[in-house]
């Protein structure tokens, strides 16, 4: 059954569809407001309200765009918020554990899941480093596996711009992986 699908049914009252929306969507946007906050509570709390705000503007919801798009939308407008009602002037970069917790999928020996460990927090940090839109860019075109069109609409940038961005930050992150590993004498 399709998103669409389902927000037909909550909109007839079944608290079921509601329920299967939720579990599609939540852990891929926890992953998308954690890499955003770096803080499990704030993560979590921000989940929560995107929620909320996606059951409450549920009836105005217009198949303009996929329920997916939409509700990656109401969650970047809440970040948005997050850090207008804080002064963060700098994320901090999550620990490796944070980042395997926050990862799907882990190496079978755990010998494999320390390198993946090392690996995945080294990479983390470098794009961390990265612009905001090119970490947004790089999370939601890989992490996410949106398309270009879903990416431009959650980022409101045409097609063309995302493209041009998602290029930049590949290439942004290819050279930072480049001198990371060369200062590491790989």
């Amino acid at each position: 059954m399709t998103d669409e699908e389902l927000v037909q049914r909550i909109l007839q009252g079944e608290q079921e569809a509601l329920e299967n929306l939720h579990e599609r969507h939540a852990d891929g946007l926890y992953r998308y407001i954690y890499a955003k906050t770096s803080n499990r509570m704030d993560a979590e709390e921000l989940l929560q309200d995107v929620f909320f705000k996606a059951a409450k503007h549920l009836p105005s919801f217009q198949e303009k765009a996929s329920f997916k798009t939409w509700l990656y939308r109401i969650a970047r407008n809440a970040l948005t918020d997050y850090y207008r009602s804080r002064t963060v002037k700098h994320r901090a970069v999550p620990t490796e554990a944070q980042v395997l917790e926050a990862a799907s999928g882990f190496a079978d020996s755990p010998e494999e899941t320390v390198v993946q460990q090392s690996a995945v927090a080294d990479i983390a940090e470098l794009i961390n480093g990265l612009p905001s839109d090119y970490q947004e860019v790089l999370h939601l075109r890989l992490m996410e596996d949106f398309s270009t069109k879903e990416t431009a609409a959650v980022m409101g940038k045409s097609m063309l711009s995302v493209k041009a961005l998602y290029r930049r930050a590949k290439k942004k992150l290819a050279a930072e992986l480049r001198e990371g590993g060369e200062a590491h004498g790989s």
